[in-house]
């Protein structure tokens, strides 16, 4: 199914669709042994886009981060939600993997996997920078080998 921007666009609220992704996911990353830690502001304004589009968005970015934090001694997830000066809303999602190369800059090319043949391939991560940029967004990465990976979104606010 399509993640497209256009299809049941609503306003969302951020933190709620998080919740329930965090909620969804709880059992794996327990299972893992990951920590996620949240730091979300309150009050955020509304985001105008589809809640199910936004919502794979954030599975899909919590998703590579728990796969970079397999094999990893002590791993984590840091959930950052913030609002902007310009009151737009940024997302981050960074995992403390600090083993990482520069193949971050490849995820928007949806014929990229990191996964080996016959493994699970998903375009995952390229449909949720093809939403964020449809519901007239951005998303950027940082990764830096010894430091970790830092995805960030900034939606705009309705």
């Amino acid at each position: 199914k399509s993640i497209s921007a256009q299809s049941e666009t609503e306003f969302c609220n951020v933190n709620h669709v998080l919740s329930q992704v965090l909620e969804l996911l709880d059992s794996k990353m327990l299972a893992a042994d990951i920590h996620v830690q949240t730091e979300l502001a309150p009050d955020l304004p509304l985001v105008q886009c589809s809640s199910e589009g936004l919502m794979h968005v954030l599975v899909h970015l919590l998703l590579n981060a728990y796969e970079a934090l397999q094999d990893i001694p002590s791993p984590q997830i840091k959930i950052n939600i913030q609002t902007s000066e310009d009151k737009q809303i940024i997302l981050s999602v960074c995992d403390n993997n600090a083993d990482v190369g520069d193949i971050y800059s490849l995820i928007v090319d949806p014929l990229f996997s990191t996964k080996l043949p016959g493994v699970c391939q998903s375009l995952g991560l390229a449909l949720a920078c093809h939403f964020i940029e449809q519901s007239g967004g951005s998303i950027s990465v940082d990764s830096t080998s010894g430091r970790g990976s830092c995805m960030k979104g900034v939606l705009k606010t309705a």
